[in-house]
């Protein structure tokens, strides 16, 4: 029997990067997986590319509409929910200084607002017994220059998921985060890359002398991927992890316990 066969999954922002990853490896493990995108296109072609099992739901996780509906658009396809990976998101690399109120605040409606709105709506389908994940990122504790509004609101996520690991348990659902670094194949990955060789796309060249300046600052001497970043999430979905509930794993090669 696989690991997640029979359970029931939904991944925010499944269309790309961590996203698609784990929606392909809960498939992998006999899910039946619901993902969400805000653009109808990639949507699309994400399922073409997932196959059999895997449903969409077009879904913008800034929009406390779109929010409100989800629960009614997924009762559509399933009754309830077993699994829920909180992945959505996006960034943008700038200097404190430069950083605007409206950035800020959508900061924190996708990272922090809607987060909490997300599971607080879906949390009459999710079922004792379930697994709620929040995407985090080593960055929070780690730090990362450009990035404090982002940071900002995935600390408050990293409390939020800590505060429902406690309240939820007397429901039987269990609340943990994942905090990927030093992954190399998502779009975000590329997109930090780029900015930090203040060039508008890494070429294999560029991300060649990237990867000679960090890889001695990552102990297992790598960068990660996509894929392991989804088998963790996978583990702690899975029953195997029924015992595990308020923390926090880096997925990151070590990053985060060096200087």
């Amino acid at each position: 029997m696989k690991r997640l066969e029979y359970k029931t999954a939904l991944v925010t922002g499944g269309n790309s990067g961590i996203g698609y990853a784990t929606a392909k490896e809960f498939l992998k493990q006999g899910a039946e997986v619901i993902i969400t995108a805000r653009n109808q296109i990639k949507l699309a072609e994400a399922l073409r590319s997932l196959g059999p099992n895997a449903y969409g739901v077009l879904s913008d996780a800034t929009s406390s509409k779109d929010i409100d509906a989800l629960p009614s658009q997924l009762k559509h396809i399933v009754e309830k929910l077993d699994i829920i990976f909180l992945n959505a998101g996006y960034y943008n690399l700038a200097p404190f200084a430069e950083n605007t109120e409206e950035y800020f605040d959508a900061m924190n409606q996708l990272y922090n607002r809607g987060v909490y709105f997300t599971i607080q709506k879906l949390l009459p389908m999710i079922q004792s017994g379930s697994s709620i994940i929040i995407n985090n990122t080593i960055a929070v504790s780690k730090t990362v220059s450009g990035m404090s509004a982002m940071i900002g609101a995935k600390g408050a996520a990293l409390a939020l998921a800590r505060a429902l690991a406690n309240e939820l348990a007397a429901r039987n659902i269990r609340v943990n985060t994942v905090s990927p670094g030093a992954i190399i194949d998502t779009p975000g990955a590329l997109k930090t890359i780029s900015t930090a060789l203040g060039v508008s796309s890494a070429g294999p060249e560029q991300i060649e002398a990237f990867s000679q300046h960090m890889l001695p600052t990552i102990p297992l001497g790598r960068f990660g991927l996509a894929a392991e970043v989804a088998m963790t999430v996978a583990f702690l979905a899975s029953d195997e992890a029924s015992y595990i509930t308020g923390i926090d794993l880096p997925v990151d090669g070590g990053k985060s316990i060096v200087w």
